[in-house]
């Protein structure tokens, strides 16, 4: 069975209908998302408890006490999505979430799951549309990054990867 990406809507502080829906949509999207991408992202053969045995300060150790932190395990061909919450600081929440894909959109990702959350977001939660907008201009400052193969990575200090992606 797969697993479902890890937004929960009690975990959003906008938590209520539109989070359900976005939880829904994204539930419903990423079989369908991981299908197609199975190729282009193939799945780390580094694991959940291999992360904590990282330097201090290192992307691995970060993202092992990210996941530690909101009780996840790494999924497969996913992988990179929380290296993107590590990098970019945002927490796993439905705001958060929309807010991230659009500066990741801003950065030069275009894939059709960041494109089409930042236009969901836009549509479902009207009122952060200038919120939405300013992450998207954080992203264009920031080089474009998520093709990067992090798992090659995980030693290397996080503040040196934050300063690699500004541009």
């Amino acid at each position: 069975m797969l697993q479902t990406i890890k937004i929960t809507p009690k975990q959003d502080s906008e938590e209520g209908w539109r989070a359900i829906i976005m939880h829904k949509l994204v539930s419903f999207t990423q079989p369908l998302y991981r299908h197609l991408s199975r190729k282009k992202h193939p799945k780390w053969q580094t694991t959940t408890s291999q992360l904590s045995t990282f330097p201090n300060h290192s992307l691995g150790q970060e993202l092992s006490h990210f996941l530690k932190q909101y009780s996840y395990t790494l999924m497969a061909q996913f992988e990179s999505h929380d290296v993107f919450h590590v990098l970019l600081e945002y927490r796993p929440t439905v705001l958060d979430e929309a807010r991230m894909q659009c500066c990741l959109a801003g950065s030069g990702r275009r894939s059709l799951y960041s494109i089409g959350t930042c236009i969901l977001a836009a549509l479902v939660y009207p009122e952060y549309w200038k919120d939405f907008k300013s992450h998207f201009v954080r992203g264009t400052t920031l080089k474009h990054f998520s093709y990067w193969n992090f798992e090659t990575m995980l030693t290397i200090d996080i503040l040196r990867l934050r300063r690699e992606i500004q541009r």
